[in-house]
C-alpha cells in the first residue's frame, strides 16, 4: 500500500507543490484505493476463520490481522516519515548553494498519452484484449502436468534406483 501514497507525495513535491498540499494531494489521490484494497483483502483472508483446518484459520486471522495492521502503519506512521524525508531534503537544498540540480518531471507522461491514445480507439483495445485473452487461453491448453513427481529427480540417483528395487522386489512404496 506505501508504494502508492510514496509515489503520489513524490510526485506532487516534484511538481513543486509544499509538503502539506503534497500530502493532502497524495490522500486524496490514493487514499480511497488503499483502504479499500487494504480493508478487501484483508476481509477476504479474514474469512478463512471458518474454516474447519486450524492451519487455514490461523492463516486468516495473522494475514488479515497482519494486512489491517500495515494498513494502519500505512496511513499514520508513513506520512509522518515523508514529512521528515522532505524536510530534510528541503533544509539540505537551503544550506547548498545551487548547484543546477533541476526537480524532474516523474508524472508518465508518455503512459497517460497512451491510455487516452487507447481510450479513444477502444475497438482497438477491446479486439487487443480479445486476441490476447485467446492467446493466452491457447497457451494455457497446452500446459501439461506429470503426475509422476519423480521425474523431477536428477537422472542416476541411487536412492531412486534403490526406491525403484524394493517397489518391484516387495511390492512396497518407500511413501
Amino acid at each position: 500500500f506505501s508504494i502508492h501514497l510514496i509515489s503520489s507525495f513524490t510526485e506532487w513535491r516534484a511538481l513543486g507543490d509544499s509538503i502539506a498540499i503534497s500530502m493532502e494531494k497524495a490522500f486524496l489521490k490514493t487514499g480511497k484505493g488503499i483502504v479499500t484494497g487494504a480493508v478487501t483483502t484483508s476481509m477476504a483472508f479474514l474469512t478463512l476463520i471458518v474454516s474447519r483446518s486450524q492451519g487455514m484459520q490461523s492463516m486468516g486471522i495473522v494475514t488479515g490481522g497482519g494486512l489491517l495492521a500495515i494498513l494502519l502503519a500505512t496511513m499514520l506512521f508513513l506520512p509522518l516519515l515523508l514529512v521528515f524525508r522532505a524536510r530534510y531534503r528541503d533544509n539540505k537544498r537551503a544550506k547548498k548553494p545551487e548547484s543546477g540540480i533541476e526537480s524532474r518531471d516523474i508524472s508518465f507522461q508518455g503512459l497517460g498519452r497512451f491510455g487516452q491514445w487507447l481510450g479513444r480507439r477502444y475497438a482497438f483495445s477491446i479486439a487487443g484484449t480479445v486476441v490476447l485473452s485467446g492467446l493466452m487461453i491457447w497457451a494455457a491448453s497446452r500446459i501439461t502436468y506429470d503426475q509422476n513427481y519423480m521425474n523431477m529427480e536428477p537422472e542416476g540417483l541411487t536412492s531412486i534406483a534403490l526406491m525403484d528395487t524394493i517397489t518391484e522386489k516387495f511390492d512396497l512404496s518407500m511413501e
